[in-house]
């Protein structure tokens, strides 16, 4: 989570959503406060997502992206720090979804179910959207580790037998925030 006290915003950063690349460039610039807090498993990390008291008056932004290429972006964070596991068994687990499981396989929904937004910054706009909500100046350019962990699999490895057994994961995300699921 990211407030800019000054211009009375609050920001919540799902995981694979350029969290670390935004709370690096906010952080270094000095105008937010980065706020850590528990996730359910009981880590403090800054994809904490719980309201804080005394910022319900501020604008309530959730950084959201297409839940499909966010899939595939959690799989290849899970590879890269030693999750090793097949991607049609990380499909198998995820497509049994129940709106609860561990923080870097939630759907975007479950994981920002206690925050009521008020707007939305698409990821694959980022810095687009950013400007809009007067968080970036036009100059301003966010570093490049936001552009994510390259390599395999990408949404063109889903197959359609892949996005029918994972609709009960992205459906409620494109339902709440108005999202495509690709």
């Amino acid at each position: 989570m990211i407030v800019f006290i000054e211009k009375e915003i609050v920001l919540y950063t799902p995981p694979r959503c350029a969290s670390v690349a935004m709370w690096e460039y906010f952080g270094m610039r000095g105008d937010a406060l980065l706020i850590a807090g528990p996730d359910r498993k009981g880590s403090v990390n800054h994809h904490y997502s719980e309201p804080l008291h005394g910022y319900e008056g501020f604008k309530q932004l959730v950084v959201i992206r297409r839940p499909l290429e966010r899939l595939c972006s959690l799989y290849r964070f899970k590879q890269i720090h030693g999750r090793e596991q097949e991607f049609d068994t990380y499909i198998r687990v995820l497509s049994n979804f129940n709106g609860r499981s561990a923080l870097h396989c939630d759907n975007q929904n479950r994981y920002l179910e206690s925050v009521k937004h008020t707007g939305v910054i698409r990821y694959e706009e980022l810095e687009e959207d950013l400007r809009e909500a007067g968080l970036l100046a036009l100059d301003e350019i966010l570093p490049e580790s936001n552009h994510g962990i390259p390599g395999s699999p990408s949404t063109s490895d889903l197959t359609e037998r892949h996005i029918n057994m994972l609709r009960p994961w992205w459906l409620p995300d494109c339902r709440r925030f108005d999202v495509e699921p690709m």
